[in-house]
């Protein structure tokens, strides 16, 4: 059976209205992946985010206000990419990927069987997806996240 990670709609870019949307960011439960995690963020991402306790469900966290959660998955590129409805007509032995190693966008090829962390924001309502306009996947949820927000502030033209 084929897991469909997007209820609502797959979108390839990033929602405007994170603008006035606080992100719901889950915590691990792990203390010093947590602190990375909001460290990434407080540094890194320019609007509005509140860390959100691991067993929440994103129901309890639309309760508290939440209209957007982080989302990811970690999983071979090959398979984080089908998963998340990209076009995989062709088949690729690496999967070239944007990353921000200096804040400029740079290609990065990941053998494709390798696996990687794709982070995307969820609206908890409708269900929808935003995946962002790349192909921004990474070997580190570290530099994973951080190329989802550095393609979320050059597209939203966000400092």
């Amino acid at each position: 059976a084929v897991i469909n990670p997007i209820v609502g709609k797959r979108n390839d870019f990033f929602a405007s209205d994170l603008e006035v949307a606080p992100l719901a960011v889950p915590k691990t439960g792990d203390a010093s992946i947590d602190k990375e995690l909001e460290e990434i963020f407080t540094t890194n991402y320019p609007l509005k985010f509140k860390m959100t306790e691991p067993e929440l469900t994103e129901k309890e966290l639309r309760r508290q206000g939440q209209l957007y959660v982080l989302g990811f998955i970690h999983t071979r590129g090959s398979a984080a990419k089908e998963l998340l409805g990209y076009d995989m007509t062709k088949s690729e032995s690496a999967l070239i990927s944007v990353t921000y190693p200096d804040g400029e966008p740079q290609l990065k090829n990941i053998p494709s069987n390798t696996p990687v962390f794709k982070f995307f924001f969820k609206h908890i309502d409708s269900g929808n997806v935003f995946l962002g306009t790349k192909w921004d996947a990474d070997v580190t949820w570290q530099q994973a996240l951080l190329n989802h927000i550095r393609g979320m502030k050059a597209e939203l033209r966000i400092n």
